[in-house]
């Protein structure tokens, strides 16, 4: 063989080749995908099953927004009852100011009286035989 016959017969056989491989190729691709595909679909599965759904995290995510929701409340309704004992307890000490004033004033009063008297007493104790 020649020079240029082994060339000729060197192309045939490797466009064969390349031919036979691309056809194989051709042929096996799409059951290789799809086992590949299923594969991965499976194993995404697992994953997937290892951490919790969607739904689960959903239903625990409005459990702790319903915990926080009546925690809230609660501590409204305490808010409440603290304003309300300010309330009150600003009211008593408007009254007892009041009270203190008013016994103050009954003192004052009561001490101008007893002097009173007193000076009355000795008026009338000189006045008297």
């Amino acid at each position: 063989m020649t020079r240029e016959e082994r060339r000729e017969s060197f192309v045939k056989w490797g466009t064969f080749i390349v031919s036979s491989v691309a056809l194989v190729v051709a042929c096996v691709r799409d059951p290789i995908i799809w086992t590949l595909r299923a594969t991965i679909h499976e194993q995404l599965g697992a994953e997937l099953a290892k951490y919790e759904t969607i739904s689960s995290a959903s239903a625990k995510w409005a459990k702790r927004s319903d915990l926080g929701d009546e925690l809230t409340k609660l501590l409204d309704h305490d808010l409440t009852i603290i304003q309300d004992a300010a309330a009150v307890a600003r009211t008593n000490e408007v009254l007892l100011l009041d009270l203190a004033r008013r016994l103050s004033l009954v003192e004052t009063n009561f001490q101008d009286f007893r002097r009173d008297f007193q000076v009355s007493q000795k008026s009338g104790g000189r006045n008297a035989p």
